[in-house]
């Protein structure tokens, strides 16, 4: 599970790269709530699931499972330093 930080579809899709089986977001949907009501909170999930579609197709991933098998590299992240 990974809880902190979701902010986009992309974050969900990095998330399930690395390994996670859920990611959570809730500030996007609180914020969208208080702002708008249930519109708002539709509103953000709406967004949050073509941001995932965006990546996942980006990536030439056709399901979740997909996402799960890719490779996750960052040049310097796990570099010493």
């Amino acid at each position: 599970m990974f809880d902190s930080g979701i902010a986009s579809g992309l974050d969900v899709a990095r998330a399930l790269a690395l390994g996670a089986r859920a990611a959570f977001s809730g500030r996007g949907f609180l914020t969208g709530l208080a702002g708008a009501g249930d519109d708002g909170a539709a509103y953000v999930a709406a967004l949050l699931t073509e941001e995932l579609r965006t990546a996942m197709a980006q990536h030439g991933a056709l399901d979740l499972a997909a996402l799960r098998r890719l490779a996750v590299r960052h040049p310097t992240s796990w570099s010493p330093r």
